[in-house]
């Protein structure tokens, strides 16, 4: 049965699409006897091994490859350091030598899979329609992206607490998108961003409420087009995965997890 792909908007045979790059997934499931860990922020829900790659039926087969090829191969090869120069002191990780603007369209590839996707994972994320017409409109014409639409900004995840998350642990991570409400931006506005992690880094999408002042373009792809910074950022310290450790932790102390030790 013919159906609409969700970026060319064509009619044709749909193929299954990842939201986050298949490869990430095939990466950890190879390291983990073909399994992850899955978290859940659910209270009595167990923790268990999972091989969901999280993919959904949403783009025709030329539109999986276009973003596959144009954006995905891209944005996963900077991520792996193979794309860009790394280097790094003591508050963060410095990629250069890199086109920023084009990675930066890679992570908005990935958050409007998500918004247009129907797995569970990710019913969290839900774009204004002006703002998901005018990512699929770049996306399909491989137009680079306005930063008026929303603006990115990436962390390096650490743990320093003691016998905390190794970095491999914190690279093979994986947790639904979620909200965060936190912040108080422009006049004491409060901010909300959409965030991701995966590989180890942590995305956080302003798509409303935002920093105005060009005092903040340092912190946001894209302003620099051949180089970025991504601070060090506790795991700890981020209230939404901090609150989602505490959870699991108490549920591993209860018995409430099929993983054995």
């Amino acid at each position: 049965m013919l159906e609409k792909c969700k970026l060319c908007l064509k009619h044709s045979n749909l193929c299954k699409s990842h939201a986050i790059p298949d490869s990430f997934f095939k990466k950890i499931f190879r390291s983990n006897n073909g399994k992850a860990i899955e978290l859940s922020s659910v209270e009595n829900e167990e923790i268990k091994h999972s091989q969901d790659s999280r993919a959904s039926t949403q783009l025709c087969e030329g539109c999986e490859r276009k973003l596959n090829q144009h954006y995905e191969s891209y944005g996963m090869l900077v991520l792996s350091g193979k794309k860009a120069l790394k280097s790094q002191d003591e508050s963060g990780i410095i990629l250069s030598d890199f086109n920023t603007r084009k990675f930066r369209d890679f992570l908005a590839s990935i958050l409007w899979r998500m918004s247009e996707s129907s797995h569970p994972s990710f019913s969290n994320v839900n774009l204004p329609p002006k703002i998901q017409q005018s990512i699929r409109s770049g996306l399909n014409t491989k137009t680079e992206l306005s930063k008026g639409t929303f603006l990115v900004r990436g962390f390096r995840l650490i743990d320093s607490t003691e016998n905390g998350f190794s970095e491999k642990d914190l690279r093979d991570f994986i947790v639904s998108p979620f909200v965060r409400t936190d912040y108080r931006l422009n006049h004491n506005q409060i901010g909300q961003a959409i965030c991701f992690c995966f590989t180890g880094f942590l995305f956080e999408f302003f798509i409303s409420a935002r920093p105005t002042s060009k005092e903040y373009h340092q912190d946001f792809i894209g302003f620099n087009k051949k180089c970025y910074k991504f601070c060090f950022q506790e795991i700890t310290e981020v209230p939404k995965l901090f609150d989602l450790m505490l959870l699991n932790f108490a549920k591993q102390k209860e018995g409430l997890s099929r993983i054995k030790s």
